[in-house]
């Protein structure tokens, strides 16, 4: 646990850093802990409530996530990153119109950001548009195109569709990519 210097201005950074290593490392119990001592020093600061969110997504605690993720974009409204992380909460929910939303309001402040189009075809993905959800992969693919999530996700879309071949042409072309799709959203939080 990091030790407070009392000769510098201390505003929960080094908690910060400290609750990002041990979610990183895949501690979610002991980063939501030390998360909340860095709130508590300084609740002012939109990337503290994002890690916050997000470990509370790993732990399942989906409404408890959507809260913090309001918090963060009180602060900073105009965050895609906020936007679409609120937005997959509430994918994760089931609250389709919800989602939409958040990714609508994402499109709206970059409408170039993949990981976005990505998100909306999760949401084609959840009501059965599997044509649809193609689409936005392929907008997601047109903006990255080396994008490892919108490769997969646009496989299982194919998969959905009984489009075999193309199924596994993506997924072929999601293999050969790095980074691996997970460790690209854990680290948005930077």
């Amino acid at each position: 646990m990091p030790k407070e210097d009392k000769n510098e201005s201390y505003d929960g950074e080094r908690y910060f850093q400290f609750a990002k290593t041990k979610y990183e490392k895949g501690v979610p119990k002991k980063a939501l802990k030390t998360i909340n001592m860095a709130i508590s020093s300084n609740p002012n600061k939109f990337h503290f409530w994002l890690l916050k969110g997000n470990i509370l997504v790993d732990l399942w605690d989906i409404e408890e996530s959507i809260k913090c993720y309001d918090k963060a974009i009180s602060i900073e409204p105009n965050s895609v990153v906020l936007w679409n992380r609120k937005g997959e909460a509430h994918l994760y929910n089931s609250d389709l119109k919800k989602a939409v939303d958040c990714f609508d309001k994402a499109i709206s402040i970059e409408p170039e950001e993949a990981l976005t189009w990505n998100n909306m075809g999760l949401v084609c993905m959840e009501t059965g548009e599997y044509d649809k959800a193609i689409e936005y992969f392929e907008r997601a693919l047109s903006i990255n195109p080396e994008f490892v999530l919108a490769w997969r996700n646009k496989g299982h879309a194919h998969r959905e569709n009984g489009e075999n071949n193309k199924a596994e042409e993506c997924f072929e072309r999601a293999s050969s990519l790095k980074p691996d799709g997970l460790d690209f959203l854990r680290k948005q939080i930077d």
